[in-house]
């Protein structure tokens, strides 16, 4: 899979910078509350969703979401892909 163009520098404003990465991948059961409350006013949002869309990632809380709140928009984005080609 490639990865898609994305330059680095909207992670070094991201409100979870230096945060421990545990926070971010909660065990099954727990809660990602704790993570989605420093991703909820992080100023790099839209860039961090962006970048765990185009890579896949698949676990993990990414700008907010969860892996469960991801997987409809990566099947919006593969319909619409699919639509348009």
């Amino acid at each position: 899979m490639k990865l898609p163009e994305v330059t680095i520098d909207w992670r070094h404003r991201a409100a979870c910078k230096g945060a421990d990465p545990e926070t971010f991948f909660p065990l099954p059961g727990h809660s990602p509350a704790a993570a989605k409350r420093v991703c909820a006013d992080c100023p790099v949002r839209v860039q961090c969703l962006e970048y765990a869309l185009g890579t896949g990632f698949r676990y993990g809380v990414w700008a907010g979401t969860t892996e469960a709140e991801r997987r409809p928009l990566l099947a919006e984005r593969r319909r619409l892909v699919r639509d348009v080609a």
